[in-house]
């Protein structure tokens, strides 16, 4: 049993040696810079911009990443990494000059998938199936999708263009449509009507623009 643990942690000394040896030092971020996570996380299947910071007198064409998870372009003076799975990715920035191609370094950041859209109805945030206060909706004034704090910009992912509210009412289902992503004086009185325990289905219409594409779900919020 002694020999297994000895051998692995002769395994475990080596392997990030030989990579650290192999893909050169860690980089930090004052050379490579995620620009929209505030967390320095990536992102699978939407694109995560990487800034690199190099001397006044070096050329930014002479540069390029590779990726072990998804791939990398170049997009103007970032670059654009789009990774396609969750875990670890390792990033390693290379130098070419009069055709040498030189390692400067690497960095391992997390990458982790895209959380689901939450509705959020003023500053508050909603899964599928949530229950909410009754008072709260009718204060409330509009409705917006959210899908991450951590994520910048995604607050302008979706642009509700309209929503219906489903309900159950004398046995019949009944539903109201409002335009854009306010909350009516109208809508707000017959909700008003409901007991409690009754559920109110939101459907959400909304565009999007282009970074994350993925159907909305159907908001299922039971009133207490």
């Amino acid at each position: 049993m002694r020999f297994f643990y000895c051998l692995f942690f002769l395994l475990f000394i080596y392997f990030p040696a030989e990579s650290q040896y192999k893909y050169g030092s860690s980089l930090p971020d004052s050379v490579l810079n995620i620009v929209n996570s505030k967390s320095k996380t990536l992102y699978v299947g939407i694109d995560n911009y990487v800034e690199l910071t190099i001397a006044d007198d070096e050329n930014f064409d002479n540069y390029f990443l590779y990726t072990n998870n998804g791939k990398a372009f170049t997009d103007s003076l970032q670059f654009d990494i789009i990774p396609n799975r969750s875990g670890l990715s390792r990033l390693v920035l290379m130098n070419i000059e009069d055709k040498d191609t030189t390692i400067v370094g690497q960095r391992f950041y997390h990458t982790r998938t895209i959380p689901d859209p939450k509705l959020q109805i003023d500053t508050f945030k909603y899964d599928e199936e949530s229950n909410i206060m009754k008072d709260q909706l009718l204060a409330a004034d509009s409705l917006s999708i959210f899908i991450s704090s951590d994520i910048i910009g995604s607050e302008n992912w979706f642009k509700i263009n309209r929503f219906t509210i489903g309900f159950i009412y004398g046995g019949l289902y009944k539903s109201i449509t409002n335009e854009g992503n306010k909350l009516t004086y109208e809508t707000k009185l017959v909700i008003n009507r409901l007991g409690p325990d009754k559920e109110v289905i939101f459907e959400i219409f909304a565009e999007g623009e282009g970074k994350l594409i993925v159907e909305l779900p159907v908001y299922r919020l039971r009133l207490y």
